[in-house]
């Protein structure tokens, strides 16, 4: 082999070489933690504020106290958790029957001044459901912890007209 073609090949390996390196960087850089949540403890109720891609400008806040079962009788409301975006707010919780038999109902959610009537139908037994409350630009007032408590006579007779 000549010189000269030598040369070539040596220069082709490099350029290869080098492609692969820059391809095995991007992928690198592009895998990297960017889609996942990252968390953060922040406040004297160590909330923890979530933020990635799929809560895209919004804060999340949850604690141990929030995630935590509150029952009334066998329906009982956990891992609750308050988003707050740009332009509305939601909260998002799971209602777990531990009844003997499938449930429907209504239950008041309540953060301080702020209720949030919440509804489930023909929840079976051991049976769970994801709910969200949409709560448009309304700011929940106390994040420390919630409780749950039964319609009023007339609240029911609100919703069921």
């Amino acid at each position: 082999m000549s010189k000269k073609n030598r040369k070539i090949l040596l220069y082709i390996v490099a350029v290869v070489a080098s492609i692969f390196l820059l391809v095995g960087l991007i992928v690198i850089l592009s895998t990297n933690d960017h889609g996942k949540k990252q968390e953060g403890k922040i406040g004297k109720n160590n909330y923890k504020i979530v933020t990635g891609k799929e809560y895209e400008d919004a804060t999340v806040i949850t604690n141990d106290t929030l995630k935590k079962e509150h029952c009334l009788d066998d329906i009982c409301i956990k891992n609750l958790t308050i988003y707050y975006f740009n332009d509305y707010n939601s909260i998002e919780l799971d209602i777990l029957n531990k009844g003997l038999k499938s449930a429907t109902g209504y239950m008041k959610v309540v953060f301080g001044d702020l209720e949030r009537t919440v509804a489930y139908k023909d929840l079976k037994q051991n049976g769970e459901i994801h709910y969200i409350i949409q709560l448009d630009k309304v700011k929940v007032p106390n994040t420390d912890d919630f409780s749950i408590r039964s319609l009023t006579k007339e609240e029911e007779k609100r919703i069921k007209g």
